[in-house]
């Protein structure tokens, strides 16, 4: 309550330094830069997806706003869950929403909505690719799913563990082993 009190209205300095932007005319040429930058931004990332991802995923070119509202369609045997397509995204550094939580009433579990907000075209280039490599391929997943991230650090190994209230990992590096308690 407080919270909706205190935003009822914008600043009266934000609402005077809009003014006097408008006034000046500059709209015109920011908007004619901003279609232009979100536009490329959605050409590359639909290239990108028809491209790396091909016909395991449908989608309509967007003609405006900031997403991709894509569904993955399963084809040839491939992954069909956009949770699950998350969740390996995420082990790739790549983030997007599965499309379920938007939905009302009977959610349809393969959509999933992308941005090109606020990424540049190398970035929305880089990240479909993470989306299209082995571990992300859209096919049916191993029984045990696990890709060990890429990174020039090595892992942290267990040195003991599973099963007892505390843990000890050897990470490199550190010449003592970090100790970790459940509580």
């Amino acid at each position: 309550m407080c919270k909706q009190f205190s935003d009822a209205h914008t600043s009266t300095f934000a609402q005077a330094t809009a003014a006097q932007y408008l006034r000046a005319g500059r709209m015109p040429g920011t908007l004619a830069n901003v279609r232009k930058v979100y536009g490329e931004r959605a050409r590359v990332m639909g290239a990108a997806l028809a491209r790396e991802l091909g016909d395991a995923v449908e989608f309509t070119q967007p003609q405006g706003g900031l997403f991709f509202w894509a569904r993955l369609t399963g084809k040839g045997g491939k992954i069909k869950d956009a949770g699950e397509f998350a969740k390996r995204a995420i082990e790739q550094g790549v983030a997007f929403v599965p499309g379920a939580p938007f939905y009302a009433k009977d959610p349809d579990v393969a959509t999933f909505r992308l941005s090109f907000a606020t990424a540049d075209v190398l970035k929305i280039e880089e990240g479909v690719g993470r989306l299209g490599e082995d571990g992300l391929r859209i096919e049916n997943p191993p029984l045990v799913f696990w890709r060990r991230p890429r990174s020039k650090f090595p892992t942290p190994r267990l040195l003991q563990g599973p099963g007892s209230r505390s843990a000890q990992i050897q990470a490199p590096g550190f010449e003592q082993p970090l100790s970790l308690a459940r509580a």
